[in-house]
């Protein structure tokens, strides 16, 4: 069984609304929102930490969901225990949705050319083709959060980065990252 989570690294307005939505917050007021949220410590963790004493034998596997173009090889590998460089089908097929069909080929092109990499410098490959070459509206998904300023997306930001360090120190969990 997988979990999936989305974390917030960067202040984005969208992003930070999923997550409220997702703990479960329901506030209009700035005020009370970081309130509740701040007394609520580890918002998602906690959800988490029942899970593991639910099922203290299941494996746990957790990634950020706006990660997973960059880590979905990586999630296959460890779901299946495949090690890498093992090739799978469908490595790419997440990752190839953010790139225009010719930045996709390129970067093909260039994993074909250079077959040694290991782990660390594919994924300095891939986020530099998606840097470069990410199509805009795939990246960006726009939820209107009215009256949302970035200084309390920035607030919300911290707290949720916080929450991602107390998962990622759950007892027999792994949280995959690029």
């Amino acid at each position: 069984m997988t979990f999936n989570i989305r974390q917030i690294n960067r202040p984005e307005k969208d992003s930070v609304m999923k997550i409220v939505l997702h703990a479960g917050v329901k506030c209009t007021d700035e005020e009370r929102l970081l309130t509740t949220l701040r007394s609520n410590k580890d918002i998602l963790a906690q959800r988490r930490v029942r899970l593991r004493n639910a099922f203290p034998d299941l494996p746990m596997f957790l990634w950020c969901n706006e990660d997973t173009p960059f880590i979905w090889g990586q999630i296959i590998r460890t779901l299946t225990n495949l090690p890498y460089p093992q090739k799978i089908r469908g490595d790419f097929d997440l990752y190839q949705d953010i790139l225009p069909a010719d930045a996709f080929a390129r970067f093909q092109q260039y994993l074909e050319t250079h077959p040694s990499m290991n782990v660390s410098q594919l994924k300095k490959v891939m986020f530099a083709f998606a840097e470069r070459f990410a199509l805009p509206d795939v990246m960006d998904e726009v939820i209107d959060a009215p009256n949302w300023t970035d200084t309390l997306i920035e607030k919300l930001t911290i707290i949720y980065d916080k929450d991602i360090e107390a998962i990622a120190r759950i007892p027999k969990t792994q949280l995959l990252l690029p």
